[in-house]
C-alpha cells in the first residue's frame, strides 16, 4: 500500500524494529478487517518520490506502476488522475481515498450498475403496464373503470412496482388492498 500527506484518518505511529514506519487510523483498521475477511496481507510504505511530484501525483504513480495495488492518502480528486486510476468515493473533506488500477474490463459506470441496464428498466415498466388490465379486468370484471378513470393506470403501475420491489404498502377504500373478491384478492396480495 502506498500512502502520503497523513489526514487526520491516519497517522505516522513510530517505527518499528526493522526501521519503517508503523502507522495507525480508520483506513488502515478498515483495510486490516478487509484483508482479514478477504485473507490477503497487507505492507504499508510511504510513497518516496513524494517531495518531487507531490504527494497525489506520487501516489497515483505508485499505483499506475503497479508497485502498489491499494493507494491511500490526501489528494486532489480530477479528472485525469480519475482517468489514470479507480477512485472510491471520500468519506469526508480533506480525507482518505482508496485508490486503485481503473479497470479495463468495464466502464467505471457499467461495473456499478451492473444487470440494471436501460433496457431492464424498459421492459419492467412495459411489463407493469400490461399487468394492469388483465389485473383489473380480475378485480372489476370489465376495463370500463381503468378506461374511464385514467389516473387509476398510475396508481396501479406505482401498486405493481411497489408489490414487487417491497417498496410501498397501500391501504384505504380504494386501495387495490381493499379488493373484496377472493381470487382477486389472492392474485394481487400474495
Amino acid at each position: 500500500m502506498g500512502g502520503s500527506t497523513k489526514p487526520f484518518s491516519f497517522f505516522l505511529r513510530g517505527r518499528n524494529e526493522e526501521g519503517d514506519n508503523q502507522f495507525e487510523g480508520i483506513e488502515l483498521r478498515l483495510i486490516e478487517i478487509l484483508a482479514k475477511k478477504f485473507n490477503f496481507t497487507t505492507d504499508y510504505r510511504e510513497v518516496t518520490d513524494a517531495r518531487t511530484v507531490g504527494s497525489g501525483e506520487a501516489v497515483t504513480r505508485t499505483i499506475e506502476k503497479r508497485r502498489t495495488n491499494i493507494g491511500l492518502g490526501g489528494i486532489y480528486t480530477t479528472q485525469d488522475r480519475m482517468d489514470r486510476i479507480g477512485i472510491s468515493q471520500w468519506h469526508s473533506q480533506d480525507c482518505a481515498v482508496f485508490i486503485t488500477l481503473t479497470s479495463t474490463a468495464l466502464p467505471r459506470y457499467r461495473a456499478i450498475m451492473g444487470p440494471f441496464q436501460w433496457t431492464v428498466w424498459l421492459a419492467l415498466t412495459a411489463i407493469y403496464l400490461l399487468a394492469i388490465f388483465p389485473l383489473t379486468f380480475s378485480d372489476k370484471h370489465t376495463l370500463k373503470t381503468l378506461l374511464s378513470n385514467p389516473e387509476e393506470m398510475e396508481n396501479m403501475f406505482w401498486y405493481m412496482f411497489g408489490t414487487f420491489t417491497n417498496c410501498f404498502s397501500f391501504s384505504g377504500r380504494n386501495s387495490w388492498k381493499a379488493i373484496k373478491d377472493l381470487l382477486s384478492d389472492i392474485f394481487f396480495n400474495t
